[in-house]
């Protein structure tokens, strides 16, 4: 009967922990056209380029240079944004 009694007010302290304790481990769910790094490679691919020489990912804005060639063959610097999927900004040459 103790073992009982015991059980049950570990399983109302339980019940009353989660339901009062915020869902502080829950995240966000990221937008719908997000993409990865491999996502926007693809997309970067598709828009004609290639040799792809470097990729630095900023974690905390959540952006990605590539440095690759476009179709013409010139090297070019691209900054991509994750979390909305947009090229943020238009490519530019590399200097040498």
């Amino acid at each position: 009967m103790n073992y009982c009694l015991r059980s049950s007010y570990l399983n109302f302290l339980l019940l009353l922990f989660l339901l009062f304790t915020p869902p502080v481990f829950a995240q966000s769910l990221p937008p719908s056209n997000a993409v990865d790094v491999v996502g926007a490679m693809k997309v970067l691919k598709q828009q004609g380029y290639y040799d792809v020489s470097k990729i630095k990912l900023e974690k905390k804005t959540g952006k990605v240079t590539i440095e690759a060639r476009n179709s013409e063959g010139k090297k070019m610097i691209l900054d991509v944004d994750l979390h909305s999927g947009a090229m943020t900004e238009q490519p530019k040459l590399t200097q040498k």
